[in-house]
């Protein structure tokens, strides 16, 4: 249960046009940085998944040779 002061700070940042402003620009913005013209840029997904997983402190795995014998494409 929230505290009648915090829910009274609740109520004044909900009427904030700054925030609707902000959560305006954050709703246009809902396409996946990833996407150009609606087609997966394959380097701008990297570059996604790198940030994120930076930012997710995830460790880095170690790079395995990649040792294939017989490759069909």
């Amino acid at each position: 249960m929230l505290s009648p002061k915090a829910r009274e700070e609740l109520k004044k940042a909900a009427a904030s046009t700054e925030l609707r402003d902000d959560m305006t620009a954050v709703a246009a913005l809902k396409q996946p940085p990833w996407l150009r013209d609606g087609v997966v840029d394959a380097d701008l997904w990297l570059d996604y998944l790198t940030e994120y997983n930076e930012f997710i402190n995830h460790r880095r795995k170690p790079e395995t040779p990649f040792i294939e014998i017989r490759m069909l494409l």
